[in-house]
């Protein structure tokens, strides 16, 4: 029997590599023969991966094991302390952690944290090299761009007040985004939605207009 019409997949259900135990099948690629598995991680978090990853120990958790590598080694060389681990943490919680009042605002619209920044040793080096300094804080370049190298820069107070000031947080029937994301998702001038919450208008009528039923 020829190798490759022989060849079957091995079941690797209920079976745990690392922080991962395999759920079951996601998809098979029979030309690539490659099969996707559905993996529980011990953290409580689902992902799925390739068979050929897990077989040979490239993943063994969701991600989290990087992470929590990461906070052992900054505790261990006195980093964990620092307002530059605490502005690393709060990036991983805005888009990561679902019970955080401002997820929607982040995770919740897709905003995620480059891999590479799951390890804070690689972050804080990114830091130092460019231009950070404890009277600055991070800003995404672009607001609806991720936590990466080339979309954030270190900005002063003014710079944030300002982009607090663009950036009014509104939600309506459940849905939270800036007045600048609403207007463009209504077709809007960006200042048209700044201007109603000024005028007082109630955060639905800012957004739809008075008068209108959604």
């Amino acid at each position: 029997m020829s190798g490759k019409r022989g060849r079957r997949t091995i079941d690797l259900t209920g079976q745990r590599f690392g922080r991962l135990v395999v759920i079951g099948v996601v998809s098979r690629d029979k030309k690539a023969h490659q099969t996707k598995w559905n993996c529980h991680c011990d953290c409580g978090k689902n992902v799925e991966v390739a068979g050929g990853n897990l077989k040979n120990g490239h993943s063994q958790s969701c991600g989290c094991f990087s992470r929590d590598a990461s906070i052992e080694r900054a505790t261990t060389h006195g980093r964990s302390h620092t307002r530059l681990f605490r502005i690393w943490a709060g990036m991983h919680t805005r888009c990561n952690n679902k019970n955080f009042p401002r997820y929607p605002s982040y995770g919740g619209r897709g905003i995620t944290v480059t891999p590479e920044w799951k390890d804070f040793i690689v972050f804080e080096t990114w830091a130092l090299l460019n231009g950070y300094n404890d009277n600055l804080t991070i800003d995404r370049i672009d607001n609806d761009g991720n936590y990466c190298p080339e979309n954030c820069r270190w900005v002063d107070n003014i710079v944030q007040q300002n982009n607090k000031q663009n950036n009014h947080f509104i939600t309506v029937n459940g849905e939270t985004h800036t007045a600048t994301e609403w207007a463009r998702i209504k077709g809007l001038n960006d200042t048209a939605i700044h201007v109603r919450i000024k005028r007082g208008w109630k955060p639905e009528e800012a957004v739809n207009g008075k008068g209108v039923k959604v």
